[in-house]
């Protein structure tokens, strides 16, 4: 039997809510070609300057995804 936490639970209510939205972008390579910059870059916007992504920590990793209007918000008030 797999236990869950709770931060893990939310963390995938999350997801899913993102998952079945237009507005989400899966990805870095998603996220990069709607900021029309490479993923390098995107990269290093999040760790140095706060870009607004979400992690989904998976068995084989973590999932990465944004919000387009949260990505465009972030943008503008950069």
């Amino acid at each position: 039997v797999m236990l869950i936490s709770t931060e893990s639970r939310r963390s995938w209510s999350i997801f899913r809510q993102y998952m079945t939205n237009d507005d989400r972008l899966s990805g870095w390579k998603e996220i990069a070609d709607h900021l029309k910059r490479s993923v390098r870059s995107v990269q290093r916007w999040e760790q140095d300057l706060g870009l607004p992504v979400q992690r989904v920590k998976t068995r084989s990793g973590q999932v990465v995804y944004a919000s387009r209007a949260e990505l465009d918000d972030w943008l503008i008030n950069a």
